[in-house]
């Protein structure tokens, strides 16, 4: 595209980082300013400052002052057309001293490269220009957070190394009443407190148990032998019994 670009009475130019740069990362709708010899820039991206502008509008002329506002704020968008309001960028207002300069700029060809940062200079990204301008609107004292995030987290890790050490102990000494005090932790269950002297008695238990019906059919062949056995004394209390009426004598006196 060859020569100067006009849409809806707006002079249009793309814009380059650097000259290095391939592609443009912006287009900028420009117009006469209704006051004074000023034209309106718009399309500006946030991190875009005075220099900027200064160093792609200078050779047309003298600049005598620069405005830049924001879109969304201290100036209207009812001048732009319905495609170019958008939000999050800023326009600006440069008057140069004299009206000559107003004609050069509106001429100023598509195809042309314009950049807006100076040669050995680098692209600073906009995160970092907003975190600042926070910064310095709010005054925040980012030296003094960190100081004091650092003290807190200090003392926190203090403290739970603290509380650590002393379940450590409470874990295995019992208390004046011979009480053990037991923790849950997220692998396990909490077991039930016993006193020191039972617990002494539960392992040498355990230690000396043996290992018995291991297998099913062991339970049930121990019942079984369980009930032949109490079958049999059944039947010699009853041979006893029998054997004891009659042995039996009567007697009257």
């Amino acid at each position: 595209m060859d020569g100067t670009v006009t849409v809806s009475g707006f002079t249009v130019i793309k814009v380059f980082h650097s000259s290095a740069s391939n592609s443009a990362q912006y287009t900028w709708w420009l117009k006469k300013s209704n006051v004074g010899n000023g034209i309106n820039v718009t399309g500006i991206p946030v991190y875009i400052r005075e220099g900027n502008l200064k160093k792609i509008f200078k050779k047309f002329g003298i600049i005598e002052k620069i405005k830049i506002y924001s879109l969304d704020g201290e100036k209207e968008q009812s001048h732009l057309p319905s495609f170019q309001q958008t939000k999050g960028y800023k326009q600006a207002d440069v008057f140069f001293v004299k009206s000559s300069a107003i004609k050069s700029v509106l001429s100023m060809k598509y195809d042309d490269k314009y950049t807006v940062l100076e040669e050995g200079s680098t692209y600073k990204p906009m995160t970092d220009v907003w975190i600042k301008d926070l910064q310095t609107s709010y005054n925040i004292p980012t030296a003094d957070i960190a100081s004091k995030c650092a003290k807190f987290m200090e003392a926190y890790d203090l403290r739970k190394s603290e509380e650590e050490k002393d379940a450590r102990k409470l874990a295995d000494e019992p208390d004046e009443d011979g009480w053990i005090t037991v923790t849950r932790n997220k692998f396990s269950h909490p077991p039930k407190a016993v006193k020191a002297h039972e617990l002494k008695k539960l392992r040498k238990k355990k230690e000396n148990a043996a290992l018995v019906h291991f297998y099913k059919n062991q339970v049930t062949d121990t019942k079984m032998q369980r009930i032949r056995e109490l079958k049999a004394k059944f039947e010699e209390d009853k041979k006893r019994i029998q054997e004891m009426r009659q042995q039996r004598k009567f007697r009257p006196y």
